[in-house]
């Protein structure tokens, strides 16, 4: 009697513990394809995209690549397209700006869709000459953007006349987040 007993609590228990059995091969299925699902598009051609992605661009962030080095895919920290040595033109103003290292950040959802989607840009390592008299352009620009935009190390050069008047160096702005519409 003892030992029916017995066997039935060990009987409830086993049941209990067969799920964790099941998760222990469950949790690392997900986790591969995951891993799968975000280092595939390391292999797609993005010269292909590149119309695509220039549209998106130029009708979110009124930009236009005029002329870059490489398109490269980047897995880390997150899914993001880097254009580097890129000439950006304004679209309304025709400034164009000098930038190292352009981020397009990537909807993980979106990634394979063929409609292009991004999360946010960030602009890295970029100079740009102003005009003294465009300097409200730009703030104006800055503000009117309604997407993610992130700019880093912008060195400014305000001209007039063709001559350098101002230069200022290692400018921030962020138009998202804690940091929103403030120069640093």
């Amino acid at each position: 009697m003892f030992n029916k007993f017995y066997k039935t609590i060990h009987n409830h228990y086993s049941k209990f513990f067969k799920i964790f059995n099941f998760l222990r091969y469950l949790i690392p299925i997900f986790f591969g394809a995951s891993i799968l699902y975000i280092t595939i598009p390391k292999f797609f051609d993005y010269e292909k995209k590149r119309v695509d992605i220039e549209n998106f661009l130029l009708t979110n962030y009124q930009f236009e690549i005029n002329n870059y080095n490489s398109i490269k895919y980047n897995i880390f920290p997150l899914p993001n397209i880097s254009f580097e040595n890129v000439n950006l033109i304004f679209k309304e103003n025709s400034n164009k700006m000098k930038v190292n290292k352009v981020s397009i950040f990537l909807n993980i959802g979106s990634i394979y869709d063929k409609k292009f989607a991004a999360k946010k840009v960030v602009i890295n390592e970029n100079k740009l000459n102003l005009k003294i008299e465009n300097v409200e352009f730009l703030l104006d620009f800055l503000q009117k953007i309604k997407l993610k935009l992130m700019v880093q190390n912008l060195n400014l050069d305000l001209k007039k006349d063709n001559e350098s008047i101002l230069k200022i160096r290692n400018i921030n702005f962020s138009n998202y987040g804690f940091k929103k519409n403030k120069l640093k």
